[in-house]
């Protein structure tokens, strides 16, 4: 059955505004890290929304593809060959050109400023943090390599579905890709805890936290519920309080739980390793039921639907461009704690102009541009 939440152009107000609240997490997070008066709550706070900022960016953009793909390879008379070619088309004037503008601009800052460069080629390949951590130089970008490889992946895979599967069978093939990709990336895991065996905390989070071949899996769970999306529209309908309730009884278990039993990544590195990351994962795709089917008109949707046009602009140049601009010429982590929650809403919405004005002037029309390529 067909679902009735088609989101081909990607524009349902719930979604807009789980990205642009996925991105102004990781926007403040960052802001907040900054800091050297924040107390110790605000900083340990800040790590945890940043954290599950970039989560629910990784599953919303698996889940958004997903439909896409659905959408245009089931139910339709046209060539699915071309149907999948044109989007990864329309996909490569969407990231590349925005993702080259920036990392141009932050090789110009970090000269500018004296920051060291090592390995720059790897950033115009997408190899900075594919299989080894990623270098200090960027840092931000690495769920944008998760998200082009995965993208690549599974569009380069339905190609080859669709050439070789006859059409009653691409759904099905759709999801045994998805599954394909998940299992890998779980595998994967599995060899570093048995090559790394005694992981610290800071290892985790710099040699797998953030490795492509690791993250995979958080992509293609937001993939793997766009496919229950779109077959199951009816439970998908009535299942949203549930699974909007069980994605905080996790997420609760994963950030304060975890902490409160003990489960040090030192005494439970298997867990770590292995299973925190695909679980913060799920918890982030128990909340699409609900925010998939969340409607609003009038301002509110207006600001949801900026919000997301103006997303990628922004998690680009928030942190690499502007906080190391804002840090150089304002030395703004020596302020006080007491007025930097001014100071930060006044970032972000300096932070939300600018990345406005990127989208207007330079995303928007290369994306028009590549519709009509």
């Amino acid at each position: 059955m067909k679902t009735h939440l088609t989101v081909v152009n990607n524009n349902i107000f719930g979604l807009n505004l789980l990205r642009f609240a996925a991105v102004v997490l990781v926007v403040m997070s960052h802001f907040y890290l900054f800091s050297s008066s924040s107390p110790a709550i605000v900083a340990q706070m800040a790590s945890v929304f940043g954290f599950l900022g970039i989560e629910i960016l990784l599953v919303l953009s698996g889940y958004l593809l997903g439909m896409n793909m659905l959408n245009r390879l089931v139910g339709t008379t046209e060539r699915k060959g071309t149907i999948v070619l044109s989007y990864l088309k329309s996909r490569t004037w969407r990231v590349l050109p925005l993702y080259y503008l920036f990392l141009t601009i932050v090789f110009v800052v970090a000269l500018c400023v004296g920051f060291p460069v090592t390995d720059s080629w790897k950033y115009w390949l997408f190899l900075q943090n594919f299989s080894t951590p990623i270098p200090s130089f960027f840092p931000e970008s690495w769920p944008i390599t998760v998200g082009f490889f995965a993208s690549i992946a599974l569009i380069l895979s339905l190609a080859i579905m669709v050439a070789i599967f006859s059409p009653k069978r691409h759904s099905m093939m759709f999801l045994m890709i998805t599954i394909f990709f998940m299992l890998l990336s779980f595998c994967l895991r599995i060899r570093f805890y048995t090559l790394s065996p005694n992981t610290t905390l800071q290892t985790w989070d710099q040699q797998l936290k953030s490795v492509v071949i690791y993250r995979l899996d958080s992509f293609f769970i937001g993939v793997l519920f766009s496919w229950i999306c779109f077959h199951r529209n009816l439970w998908w309908g009535r299942i949203k309080y549930w699974f909007a309730g069980y994605a905080l009884m996790l997420f609760f278990f994963l950030f304060v739980g975890v902490g409160y039993f003990g489960w040090h990544i030192e005494a439970q590195t298997f867990f770590w390793d292995v299973l925190y990351l695909p679980l913060t994962s799920l918890a982030s795709a128990l909340l699409l039921p609900l925010f998939s089917q969340l409607h609003a008109t009038g301002f509110v949707a207006l600001f949801a639907s900026v919000g997301r046009r103006i997303s990628y602009s922004l998690f680009l140049i928030h942190y690499s461009v502007l906080m190391v601009i804002a840090e150089h010429l304002f030395n703004i982590s020596t302020l006080k704690f007491s007025v930097y929650f001014l100071v930060s809403l006044l970032y972000l919405g300096v932070a939300c102009f600018v990345s406005f004005l990127f989208y207007h002037f330079f995303e928007k029309p290369l994306i028009d541009k590549g519709r009509n390529f």
